[in-house]
């Protein structure tokens, strides 16, 4: 896991009236069951408190056995903080809960789990061509999107999503590409920040085709995937800093990564 520690404030009419970029904490570890959380979302809209503060407080209550009992507990928790009542339209609010699980063979593996409070996508319209380097060095070119807008669905109670790896039917399917390239997954402000990160990972598919270059270091290995996260989020960053968009990401980066024997790192 890796996020910013930028939270925005919005004026009634839904513009952003300031940006804070010191001090929260958008990503919390849970020792007892050795897990990872993340939020993202209109979290004002749950509870005037800190969210951290809030989330960190249902975390210290110890109501949960395993990461599925976690991710059922803030489901709980969100819905009885709001009412047990749907939020407002388009006021999303998402939880990540990782870590490990027994899969349907019974082996612990990663697992990630989302609390959210309704599905959306983002709609692209148009693209720029780029052009990078495929795998073999060859020369080639990827469309990336430049126009987007959220579609969302209407707003729903809070419910566990099984997004990694999914129903029972999907295991093995997709146990082959997790060892492959991982799972990933982006909230809040993506739609400006997937351009980024998308063209910062095509001038790394043009840098590995150099011998001896390789960037993450060793993608089979979490820290150095743990480290290209950080950059690739400290880069974005950069572009919103010097840009004319609002400084919505920024702060100080926190990371999280949990090792094969559930520590740490």
């Amino acid at each position: 896991m890796a996020a910013d520690s930028a939270i925005s404030y919005f004026n009634p009419n839904g513009t952003i009236s300031r940006v804070d970029h010191k001090g929260w904490r958008k990503v919390l570890w849970v020792p007892r069951i050795r897990a990872g959380v993340s939020y993202w979302g209109f979290i004002g809209q749950v509870t005037r408190q800190r969210f951290d503060e809030w989330l960190e407080e249902r975390i210290r209550r110890l109501q949960y056995q395993d990461l599925l009992g976690l991710a059922q507990f803030l489901a709980d928790e969100l819905n009885t903080k709001c009412g047990n009542q749907p939020l407002g339209p388009n006021q999303c609010v998402g939880i990540h809960v990782a870590g490990y699980h027994p899969w349907a063979d019974g082996v612990r593996r990663p697992t990630f789990y989302h609390v959210h409070n309704g599905h959306g996508h983002i709609q692209w319209a148009g693209g720029v061509p780029v052009p990078a380097l495929d795998l073999q060095g060859q020369p080639s070119a990827r469309l990336l999107p430049t126009n987007h807008s959220w579609v969302w669905d209407p707003r729903k109670l809070f419910a566990v999503h099984y997004d990694y790896p999914g129903a029972p039917a999907t295991h093995a399917a997709k146990l082959a590409p997790f060892n492959a390239r991982g799972y990933l997954t982006r909230n809040g402000d993506i739609g400006h920040y997937i351009l980024i990160g998308e063209a910062l990972r095509n001038v790394c598919t043009s840098v590995n085709a150099v011998p001896g270059l390789r960037i993450p270091s060793d993608p089979t290995r979490i820290g150095p995937r743990l480290g290209f996260l950080k950059m690739e989020i400290e880069t974005a960053a950069a572009f919103y800093k010097c840009s004319t968009m609002s400084r919505v990401i920024g702060g100080k980066v926190l990371t999280l990564g949990i090792r094969p024997d559930e520590t740490r790192l």
